[in-house]
């Protein structure tokens, strides 16, 4: 499912709960670290609008750290409707 303009996905509770664990089951800044690093080079231009909204908010960690969040939740949740879309695909679900 996607939000009214069909772009970007409505994330559910469930991978919000589940990007959570992600989070707490990874020591330290180990999930900030990993996720800026993937995200640097499948979407360079948002994590260079993150580093520099830090920048410029004076909190640079509590920017990355939101950005970095929300982009994880966007991306499970795009990737469980792709599985979904995948595994079944005749049961009408659309994105």
């Amino acid at each position: 499912m996607t939000d009214k303009k069909g772009l970007l996905p409505i994330v559910h509770k469930e991978i919000g709960l589940a990007v959570q664990r992600e989070i707490s089951e990874q020591p330290g800044n180990e999930f900030l670290i990993q996720t800026i690093e993937r995200l640097t080079e499948d979407n360079p231009c948002i994590a260079n609008f993150v580093s520099q909204f830090g920048v410029v908010s004076g909190n640079p960690h509590l920017v990355a750290y939101v950005g970095i969040v929300v982009y994880r939740l966007l991306e499970s949740q795009a990737e469980a409707d792709k599985m979904k879309q995948e595994f079944f695909p005749d049961t009408g679900y659309q994105k």
